[in-house]
């Protein structure tokens, strides 16, 4: 039982009843639950990756969130017979400077993976000695780390061009944190200007948002921006009003790529935004 449970247990004569709470633990706790649960199904698929890898004589760096979530892929890892070490659990600092060594260095073959976790690893450890492949199990917090952590590899000079895979699964907790960063970005990216979010967070070149473009249209746009930097096909625009379970149902995704295609028209088109009223896109997004 955690130390705080999200319940207390009330003593009947007939017996006792468990009555959850609410409140700021209990959905910490909740969140840690979903979280876990997302991370469990991507385990698998995360191993047959590394394991694809590992034939193509690649080693692979993966990130998690904290000590918890490596030390579960790393058991799950080395009972799938794969080479791998925690780093979060390596605690000597002699220790994790020969760990980092050993996966740097292109002569060692007893490391398959690296697991670390954002908070170790995205402080500007180096890995790019004999590793160009990055996996991203789960979301982090904010698209700062998302950025960071995507530049272990990158240094002068380099002849390889790294290549990341961010982990996702739909139908799980997944969507509601890819959705909680894209907006955290979003907003970023509609308040400063395209070169002070490259400085902040990292990221490639972005197109600016003109100036006459404001308040929900500029957003809209936003999200645009941040969907071409991340690769995808939907905006999470409209995401922001739906329960997480319902983020990966076909009318959801239909209406994102409806709100992405919005974006690029407004971001060419900015005296626009006129024809592009909310009961509009409404209307037009639930057909």
């Amino acid at each position: 039982m955690p130390p705080n449970p999200p319940w207390t247990t009330i003593t009947h004569p007939w017996g006792e009843e468990m009555v959850w709470t609410s409140g700021p633990e209990s959905e910490a706790f909740f969140t840690k639950v979903l979280r876990d649960e997302a991370l469990e199904k991507k385990i698998p698929d995360a191993i047959r990756k590394v394991t694809g890898f590992k034939a193509q004589g690649k080693r692979v760096l993966v990130y998690v969130r904290d000590a918890e979530a490596a030390k579960l892929t790393n058991e799950k890892m080395r009972q799938a017979g794969i080479k791998s070490i925690d780093f979060c659990h390596t605690r000597r600092g002699n220790e994790r400077a020969t760990s980092i060594w050993r996966f740097n260095d292109a002569k060692q073959s007893e490391i398959d993976a690296f697991i670390t976790s954002f908070g170790l690893g995205a402080g500007g450890a180096n890995f790019y000695g004999a590793c160009y492949t990055g996996i991203i199990l789960q979301y982090p917090d904010d698209i700062h780390t998302m950025m960071t952590v995507q530049k272990s590899f990158t240094h002068i000079g380099m002849t390889h061009h790294p290549s990341w895979h961010i982990m996702h699964v739909d139908n799980t907790f997944n969507a509601h944190e890819q959705c909680e960063l894209a907006w955290k970005a979003a907003t970023s990216i509609a308040t400063f200007s395209a070169l002070h979010y490259q400085e902040m967070t990292g990221s490639r070149p972005i197109p600016e948002i003109h100036a006459s473009i404001t308040s929900q249209h500029r957003l809209i746009c936003a999200h645009e921006v941040y969907r071409a930097i991340v690769g995808r096909s939907v905006s999470c625009y409209p995401r922001i009003r739906m329960h997480w379970p319902n983020m990966s149902e076909p009318e959801a995704i239909t209406e994102g790529k409806f709100y992405a295609a919005v974006g690029r028209f407004l971001m060419a088109n900015p005296s626009a935004t006129h024809l592009f009223t909310r009961a509009t896109m409404e209307r037009i997004a639930s057909t």
